[in-house]
């Protein structure tokens, strides 16, 4: 399998969570990187928003966002996401993931 730690580029193994039964994951790697792969997911369409609106706006500044799409598609762990989803699903197991995929991607 492959580590939750390795990029986020990664495609993701078979074996990670759909995003409801992520309280019921068992594997902690599987966990952490069925998380990024929602966060990561979330982010991109972000990003594409954010450059179409950008183009429309101001097409110089096209280039800004895609710096700042840079940065923060590079990588990391995702470290306070995961520990959010983590906090949600001891309180809630049954709760859903739609909320915090949006409260990840803003952390």
């Amino acid at each position: 399998m492959t580590s939750a730690l390795g990029s986020p580029h990664d495609s993701p193994p078979r074996d990670v969570p759909a995003p409801g039964s992520l309280a019921a994951s068992e594997d902690v790697d599987a966990f952490v990187l069925a998380v990024r792969v929602l966060i990561d997911q979330r982010l991109a369409r972000y990003f594409a928003e954010k450059r179409a609106e950008t183009e429309r706006i101001s097409p110089r500044s096209v280039e800004l966002v895609a710096a700042l799409e840079s940065l923060t598609m590079r990588g990391g762990k995702r470290l306070r996401p995961v520990v959010t989803a983590a906090a949600m699903f001891a309180v809630d197991p049954r709760a859903r993931v739609e909320p915090f995929v949006e409260i990840g991607a803003a952390l």
